[in-house]
């Protein structure tokens, strides 16, 4: 089991899954684990803001924990990573097998698709 107790955790996801029923299942999982959650659903109000201001905004949390149903990852998600990764901080992959939510480290995410800017990473494990 991985204490998150004591971290300020941003919960990454690819924007396509902000309403789906994973996301809600690992907000609630999260929140009541660490010490403050960041949620993307509201931090930024166009792509424009998240490129001026997503440094800025993340650097309070010391965990990412990244939520994708398919392995892939859009291209701000694996800028978010890059960003998390050069301060030493943890990366997870939140999924559910079976009926049981797990956390998996992420060592690197790989570029698969430098012109597709939705599926542009997968997740790779340690």
């Amino acid at each position: 089991m991985i204490d998150l107790s004591k971290n300020v955790v941003y919960l990454a996801a690819p924007k396509r899954l902000y309403q789906s029923h994973l996301f809600a299942n690992a907000y609630a999982y999260l929140m009541p684990k660490c010490a403050a959650l960041l949620d993307p659903r509201g931090m930024y109000k166009s792509n424009q803001e998240w490129l001026e201001n997503y440094e800025t905004r993340l650097s309070i949390a010391d965990t990412m924990i990244i939520v994708s149903d398919d392995m892939y990852v859009g291209k701000g998600v694996y800028t978010e990573f890059n960003y998390f990764r050069d301060r030493y901080c943890k990366a997870y992959h939140y999924f559910i097998a079976g009926k049981m939510p797990y956390l998996m480290e992420v060592k690197t995410l790989k570029i698969v698709d430098n012109d597709d800017w939705r599926d542009y990473a997968t997740i790779q494990y340690r």
